[in-house]
């Protein structure tokens, strides 16, 4: 009796760089609308944004010194970008923890990824990192409800 092999199995490596390279197009797309961006009025105070880091002092110094203003530029009070700030912060943990849990255990995402490369399951291989991605792009689309929860809206 012949072995019967699911369309699933019949990937080939070929097909999977394919796919990727569609997925990786597909996230360089909103990229390629940058030409739409305008630039402010001419006589519009620059809007400054930071993140909370000691390295924003100066910034702030110089807003309440006036420096800006004594060099000729109108500039509104510095913003908190709380929302940027979590968003990095999930972006740094998602990056560091799926490669954790490539190394010393024997579950999780990192693991599961691991596993499926030394089983030869590039399917399963691919699907798993179409979730790890789906999952990052989940945590960073709720991350501006976390901050509305929270009522700090910046």
């Amino acid at each position: 009796m012949k072995n019967q092999s699911t369309s699933i199995d019949n990937v080939s490596r070929r097909d999977m760089l394919k796919v990727s390279a569609l997925f990786t197009a597909s996230g360089a797309l909103p990229l390629l609308r940058a030409y739409e961006a305008r630039a402010q009025e001419v006589d519009a105070p620059v809007r400054i944004g930071y993140l909370p880091i000691t390295d924003a002092t100066p910034l702030l110094v110089a807003h309440g010194k006036g420096y800006f203003e004594a060099e000729g530029l109108k500039a509104e009070k510095p913003a908190l970008l709380i929302l940027t700030g979590l968003r990095l912060a999930i972006g740094i943990v998602w990056i560091v923890l799926v490669p954790c849990e490539m190394l010393g255990v024997s579950a999780g995402l990192g693991y599961f990824i691991l596993d499926t490369r030394d089983r030869l399951a590039y399917p399963e291989l691919m699907a798993m990192v179409l979730i790890v991605g789906l999952l990052g792009f989940l945590l960073d689309a709720g991350a501006p409800g976390l901050i509305r929860m929270t009522g700090r809206d910046h």
